[in-house]
């Protein structure tokens, strides 16, 4: 689970940024503007080629400004979509936005997901970058896997910075994509991990 002060970090970190950006995707830390970030968004969605079964449903961990549901409008993807993410004050952009009938919520899967149902796939974009302090990052990346995939009905689809870098940022996390697949494979003997789509970037598909 989170840490508290890792959490005010998280919360203070983003916030900042949404008083100074707004309603942008630099406020959610992605570099290269709504295109990278819907090509990411894309590369993602690619675990529906590995499943037989019609996929009806996502929930978007870390929703942020819910900009996958945006998506799927944007491109006609007729898939329920429900958002969740621990800063309430991107929930409301998302909620003024898109509408009250939007189905995103303020909360952590790791302590409120009694309240969650369980999906098709489960979907994380950019949330696991932030590097933490005074915390086992690994351990809080693979809880929050393992919870994913336990609301999954097909697979869970995430994507991470790779160890695999010319330079790293200070406070970015980087996982090493020998330890991220190892771990998919103690969930399912099904792992799919890439790293084709964008420098420095991976995504790991893990279904049942």
């Amino acid at each position: 689970m989170l840490s508290k002060s890792n959490k005010d970090n998280y919360l203070t970190r983003y916030n900042n940024r949404l008083q100074k950006y707004g309603y942008d995707v630099k406020t959610l830390g992605w570099s290269g503007g709504v295109e990278r970030q819907n090509l990411r968004f894309r590369e993602l969605l690619k675990i529906i080629n590995f499943s037989d079964r019609e996929v009806k449903s996502v929930l978007d961990v870390g929703c942020g400004f819910a900009d996958l549901y945006k998506y799927f409008k944007a491109n006609n993807i007729k898939i329920d979509y429900q958002g969740v993410d621990i800063n309430s004050e991107l929930i409301k952009v998302a909620r003024k936005n898109y509408g009250d009938t939007l189905k995103v919520f303020c909360l952590d899967i790791l302590k409120d997901a009694s309240n969650l149902e369980t999906y098709d796939i489960v979907i994380a974009s950019g949330v696991f970058n932030f590097k933490l302090e005074n915390q086992d990052q690994h351990e809080y990346i693979f809880q929050m896997l393992s919870k994913m995939y336990s609301m999954a009905r097909i697979g869970i689809s995430v994507d991470f910075m790779t160890t695999h870098v010319d330079w790293k940022e200070e406070n970015t996390f980087y996982m090493e994509p020998g330890k991220l697949f190892k771990f998919g494979k103690n969930l399912s003997q099904k792992v799919i991990l890439r790293s084709d789509y964008l420098p420095f970037e991976q995504c790991i598909y893990i279904m049942r």
